[in-house]
């Protein structure tokens, strides 16, 4: 009993180490919507896109207007494209993410319909 104890704490300990060490492979974006007047937008859809890999996120906005998106594949190339009904499309591109950290990228909509890159 008391081998098997010890077994189960080694085991244990080692899914810990590398849930954490895969944990520091990857990147986090984070953000919040505004309208014009700086007021929050509940509701966006927005995707994180890297077209060189085909890989995307999706996530909405919450009631206080942020987003956040974990476990991306840390690297270059990324947008992130904001649409929400009566405003323009936001598309945010040449995003680049670092390992084990979390970018901050805001967005503010315009009242419209069409869409604008930056």
């Amino acid at each position: 009993m008391r081998n098997l104890t010890g077994k189960l704490v080694v085991l244990m300990f080692i899914l810990l180490i590398s849930t954490h060490l895969r944990a520091q492979d990857v990147a986090a974006i984070t953000g919040v919507v505004t309208d014009p007047t700086g007021a929050v937008v509940q509701g966006v859809s927005l995707t994180l896109e890297n077209p060189s890999t085909s890989v995307s996120y999706k996530a909405l906005t919450n009631s206080l207007g942020s987003y956040t998106i974990q476990n991306v594949q840390p690297g270059p190339g990324y947008k992130i494209t904001f649409t929400a009904a009566g405003f323009k499309t936001e598309v945010v591109t040449g995003l680049y993410l670092n390992v084990a950290s979390t970018r901050t990228q805001n967005a503010r909509l315009t009242v419209g319909g069409s869409a604008q890159s930056v």
